[in-house]
C-alpha cells in the first residue's frame, strides 16, 4: 500500500480546495504509476524459489504472529506490518532482508511512504473494505492511493477464492457491501483468482 506527498494542506484544513487538492493528486498519482488504468494484472512477480523463502523467512519471523486488531477484519489471522517512508526503505531491508526482493518488484516510485502487511487470511476470506492506513497520520479518514496485492501461496482451504475489486470509490458508496448478501448487485471491477506468485495494482 503506497501513499504520494502530503496534499499541499494540514492536516486541519477544511473546506473544497484543500478536498479537491487531494483528489486530484490522488487521482494523479495512481493514474501516473497504472498508466491511467484503475487495476493492473501481473503473474510470476516473484519466482517459486523466491516465494517459497520468503513464506519460510516471514513464518520464522519473530514479529510473525496471530494479529490483535480489534477490527474484525483481523480476527484470526496472521502476520505482522511495517509502516515506514522511502527514506527508511533502507533500514528495513538491512533488519529485514528477505522482503527486499518483494519490496524492489512491487514498491511504486511515485509513492514516499508505505505500510506493508504481510497477512496470512482466513480460509473463508475476508469481507469487503476500503484500505486506509494513513488516517491517523492525516487526522480524517484518508484512502490510499495505490493498493498492491500479492499472493505468497493459496491455499486449497479458501471458500471461494476470487478476489473481488468493486468498481467504486470511498465517496462513491455508504459502506462497503457485505459478502454474500449485497455483492450480487455491487459494481464489480475485476474477479482475480488467486494464485502464487500473482500480483495486483
Amino acid at each position: 500500500h503506497g501513499a504520494g506527498p502530503p496534499a499541499p494542506a494540514s492536516p486541519s484544513s477544511s473546506g473544497c480546495e484543500a478536498g479537491a487538492a487531494a483528489v486530484l493528486r490522488a487521482q494523479h498519482l495512481s493514474e501516473a504509476a497504472l498508466g491511467g488504468e484503475r487495476l493492473c494484472l501481473r503473474d510470476d512477480v516473484l519466482s517459486q524459489a523466491e516465494l517459497q523463502e520468503l513464506v519460510e523467512s516471514v513464518r520464522s519471523c519473530p514479529y510473525f504472529g496471530e494479529n490483535a486488531g480489534e477490527n474484525d477484519f483481523y480476527r484470526g489471522t496472521y502476520g505482522f506490518h511495517v509502516k515506514f517512508r522511502d527514506t527508511y526503505r533502507q533500514q528495513v531491508e538491512e533488519h529485514l532482508p528477505f522482503l527486499k526482493p518483494a519490496l524492489t518488484r512491487l514498491l511504486r516510485p511515485q509513492c514516499n511512504c508505505f505500510f506493508l502487511n504481510v497477512f496470512f487470511a482466513r480460509p473463508d476470506g475476508q469481507g469487503y473494505h476500503t484500505d486506509n492506513f494513513f488516517t491517523s497520520y492525516c487526522g480524517a479518514f484518508r484512502p490510499t492511493d495505490i493498493v498492491t496485492v500479492a499472493y505468497l501461496g493459496v491455499s486449497d482451504l479458501m471458500e471461494g477464492g476470487d478476489l473481488v475489486v468493486l468498481a467504486a470509490s470511498h465517496e462513491e458508496v455508504a459502506s462497503p457491501p457485505v459478502r454474500g448478501c449485497e455483492e450480487e448487485s455491487a459494481p464489480v471491477l475485476a474477479r482475480i483468482r488467486p494464485r502464487a506468485g500473482r500480483g495486483r495494482g
